[in-house]
Parts: structure tokens; sequence; C-alpha cells
């Protein structure tokens, strides 16, 4: 009997040291919020990006994905030359964490028209994708509090950052460098002709074919020096939008893949197109998957940043990864708090203490029985 005894307790205590191994190394998910459109709106101004665009032809204007009235993804190549004086916009989306906001911005183009050398990349909606890490420490009109730039780049992931604590830990990063240029809190941003890749500029001397759209309350033009064109954006919100619509922009080619993030959802990965222009290449806006993404899975850049840049930076200091805003979670019916919750060292001590007391004792009982036996 008491042999039966000792082993129930050696049971008891494994099971107990099992459970505290999975509360310790198990992401917990905290409750988020819902969409706060005022408030997103005025944190993605508050950052909203100053685009140089390098503008050689009616393809190279960025605008609303519904600028012909519709949300039809394959009549926008053909309706540009209709509505050849689209409404500049970008649409953003805002997340927050305990420490930082994560602004994202994307700009669309019914088409991309690249011609390099012999390499030709024709294809019907194009769009490109940059988020900002600011830290919410600091204060929001200091342009200091811009910790980081990251920019979707023709597949690859190219990052940029003012901060000499931030070591990149893998993919396309910039070594921390004073590249980053800036307007007060809002980042000069160059976008290319034809291809649309969005960088740093390498200089503020700008050609005569350069288009500056801003959506500051004051004209950027003179205090960057620039001479040419310029002209104001629109910022919409991806929630009311993209994720709004995806459903209507993909009935128009259900064909195309899609994948679950999280297992929670089933989500499109690429915008339709006609594909008599060139082959499908427009993602939206959380299909964004990288060559070398520090093991970032698909939809990581845009729905979980916390854990995007925790797995491609060091040097973040008291880096929280729970957050505090997040209008996804309703949708998703989780939250993405993925700091492991970890039990008191004191408490793990002592269960560790009692397993192991527990189990010296049971196998003392043994060797008693064994010696008993024989004699």
């Amino acid at each position: 009997m008491k042999k039966k005894i000792i082993g129930t307790m050696s049971f008891l205590f494994l099971m107990l040291g099992t459970m505290l191994f999975f509360i310790n190394s198990r992401p917990v998910m905290a409750q988020g919020t819902g969409f706060d459109l005022t408030r997103e709106k005025t944190i993605a101004m508050r950052y909203s990006p100053i685009i140089i665009q390098d503008s050689r032809s009616t393809a190279d204007k960025f605008t609303e994905f519904n600028f012909d009235g519709d949300w039809n993804p394959l009549n926008n190549w053909q309706d540009l030359d209709v509505y050849s004086n689209p409404q500049p916009t970008i649409y953003y989306q805002v997340l927050e964490t305990e420490n930082y906001f994560f602004v994202y911005y994307f700009l669309f183009y019914p088409r991309n028209v690249e011609n390099i050398s012999i390499f030709h990349d024709y294809h019907e909606n194009d769009l490109e994708a940059f988020f900002l890490a600011a830290s919410k420490n600091a204060q929001l009109s200091n342009i200091t509090s811009i910790s980081l730039l990251e920019f979707e780049y023709h597949g690859s992931l190219n990052m940029y950052t003012n901060d000499s604590s931030l070591q990149s830990r893998c993919g396309y990063a910039k070594k921390p460098c004073a590249c980053m240029q800036m307007n007060g809190s809002h980042p000069v941003i160059f976008s290319e002709t034809g291809g649309h890749g969005l960088t740093m500029p390498t200089s503020l001397s700008y050609m005569s074919n350069y288009v500056l759209y801003y959506n500051c309350s004051e004209n950027p033009s003179s205090v960057l020096g620039f001479g040419g064109q310029n002209m104001t954006y629109d910022l919409e919100p991806v929630y009311t939008t993209f994720w709004k619509y995806k459903q209507t922009i993909t009935s128009y080619d259900p064909s195309l893949s899609t994948w679950n993030y999280l297992t929670r959802i089933e989500l499109p990965i690429w915008i339709p197109g006609n594909d008599s222009y060139g082959p499908i290449k427009a993602n939206f806006p959380w299909s964004f998957q990288f060559e070398d993404g520090c093991g970032l899975e698909r939809g990581d850049w845009f729905f979980n940043p916390a854990k995007s840049m925790f797995q491609q930076w060091t040097g973040l200091g008291n880096f929280s990864m729970k957050y505090v805003y997040h209008p996804y979670f309703n949708e998703f019916g989780v939250s993405f708090d993925q700091t492991p919750v970890n039990a008191s060292p004191g408490i793990t001590a002592l269960l560790l203490g009692c397993i192991f007391s527990v189990a010296i004792l049971d196998a003392i009982e043994l060797v008693k029985l064994k010696m008993k036996n024989r004699s």
C-alpha cells in the first residue's frame, strides 16, 4: 500500500511539472480591442510619409483601389485610361503594443510597368508596403520616436534604423545609420518608376519628373528643397477597405491561392488581375512573405509586428509583445500577446524539489522492497 501511495504521489507531481513546463513555454493570449477609426487616423497622420514618386507615365500614379467606382480588380488597367487623374491615396493600418506604435502604409498602383534593359515586368494591380515602429516612450513629435522602417521591396525585406542599439539578426537589414530621411515626424520615401519599389532616397537632389506627395499640415517642399510638382494625398484604413471587401475582390477569380493564418481564418493571398497583361503578382496587405524574413510565417509581418521585430532585431531593451490595440482580434477570436507567462521562480523551484524528492523516496522504497524480498 505504501508503494502505491508513493507511486501515485510521483505521478501527480510529474503531471504538475509537465503542466508547469507548458505554462512557462506556451504563449498565452490576452484580449485586444476593436477598431477605432479616429485614433488610428490620428496616429497615421502623425507619421504620414512624404512620397517622392519617380513619375514617368500614368502607371506611376498611386490611388484608391476603387478609383473607378468599383472593387473589380480585372478592369483597373483599362480604367486608368478613363480616370487618368485619380485621387492619390495611401492605405494605412495601426497596431499598438505597450511600448510601440506599428504603422503600416500601402500604395496601390493599377499598373506595374517595369522595363529594365531586356527585363519586362507587366501586371495589373500592384501593392507596395512599408511599416514604421515608433516608440511610445519618446515624445511623439520627436523624430527620434521612429526606431525602425521596414520596406517590402520586390519580395525582399529592407530594414533601416537610426537606433545604434539595434542590430539585425538576419535578412536584408541595413546597419544602423543616419540614412532615414525625415521631415519632423514624417519619413521621406522614394518610389521607383515602373515597378514602384519603395526605398529611402539616396539624396535630396530631385529630377524634373519627380512628384512630391504629402499629407501633413504644411507643404514640405521648401524645407526639403524640392522645386517640382507637389500634391496632397488621402489616407484610408485597410480595415474598412481591403479587409472589408476582400471577398468581393477575390470573387472575380476564386481559383487563386489562400492560406490559413494561425489555423484560425482562411485568407486570400493574391489580388486578382487580368493575366493578359502579365502574371498576377499583387499581394493583399496581410499576405506578404519574404525571401529572408527571419523565419516569419506568411502574415506575421502584418498581423504580428511585435513578433517580427523581436525575431529581426537585438538590443530592443524592455520590449513588450503584448498588444493594447489590434482591430483583428475580434475577427480571429484570439489576441496576439506572445509573451510567455512565467510562473514564479520560487514556485517552480518548490515544485521541482517536490518532484525530485518524491522520486528519490520512491526509489528508496523500491530498494527496500527488493532487499526484503531477497531476505
